[in-house]
């Protein structure tokens, strides 16, 4: 405690904790959350603007405003007037890193922020908390996985739809990286699952992947009488399909006056119409 080790322990802790919040509620790379100052946030709209780090080099990348929850403009504000209270002009701050660290060398300021100091503040909040351990080692998060855990809460909360809008708010300038991502974070279960209630949904809403897949399934005779039996049956009856490889779902995405979008073709397999 003579050397402020207790009091450093909690700073960096204080660091974590905003880390882990910002990391997750916006999906940011770690190389974007680094780069972050704190003239770039703008609590008035709730926005965070960031660099994209895939689209260039330095300062000729591309930014992207970003919305934010309330409680990220709060937490980055908060460690905003820390800073203030440190004894920091608002101009030294406006211009720092929001991640960085307070240092009274030389000259009181805020060191610029290194991805080693970064996951340094996320091991002290896992050893805070407890996490938990595999063959004695504990298990520390890294930014890239809160990303994958928002991809993923983001894709179930939205009925496992609105790809367009987790593709922008990714910063993902490709439509089919946002696809591609999912497809390595989701489980070949989960997969089942997204496809047969897209299926379902199509079905109840007579879409055009469903029109398609009666026209493969067979032409019925004028008497039948056709009725949509209810969701959730409507799904396990689309599962056992895919499961028995009766169906195949594929995505096509094409480039359409230069907006990607993606097509879903339903190949049916000949056993299925009894050959």
């Amino acid at each position: 405690m003579r050397n402020l080790e207790g009091a450093l322990q909690t700073y960096y802790l204080l660091l974590g904790c905003i880390q882990y919040a910002v990391g997750f509620f916006t999906a940011r790379r770690q190389s974007e959350l680094l780069n972050i100052k704190f003239k770039h946030l703008n609590g008035q709209d709730n926005c965070i603007t960031t660099l994209v780090m895939k689209t260039g080099i330095g300062e000729a990348r591309l930014t992207h405003d970003i919305p934010v929850i309330p409680l990220v403009t709060r937490m980055l504000s908060r460690l905003e007037r820390f800073h203030q209270e440190c004894g920091l002009s608002p101009e030294q701050i406006k211009n720092s890193n929001c991640f960085g660290r307070f240092s009274l060398k030389r000259k009181p300021g805020i060191n610029k922020p290194d991805p080693k100091k970064y996951n340094c503040h996320l091991d002290i909040l896992c050893d805070y908390f407890q996490t938990d351990s595999y063959n004695e080692r504990r298990y520390y998060v890294r930014q890239h996985q809160l990303r994958r855990a928002f991809a993923v809460s983001f894709f179930y909360l939205n009925t496992r739809g609105n790809l367009s809008v987790l593709s922008y708010y990714f910063g993902h300038m490709d439509f089919k990286q946002i696809y591609r991502y999912l497809t390595t974070v989701v489980g070949n279960k989960e997969m089942i699952d997204i496809k047969s209630a897209y299926l379902a949904e199509e079905t109840i809403t007579q879409g055009a992947a469903v029109q398609d897949l009666l026209n493969k399934l067979g032409v019925f005779p004028p008497t039948t009488v056709l009725k949509v039996i209810e969701r959730q049956r409507l799904e396990s009856y689309y599962k056992s399909l895919i499961r028995n490889e009766k169906i195949k779902i594929d995505t096509t995405f094409l480039s359409i006056e230069d907006r990607d979008e993606m097509l879903i073709s339903i190949t049916v397999s000949e056993s299925q119409h009894g050959k």
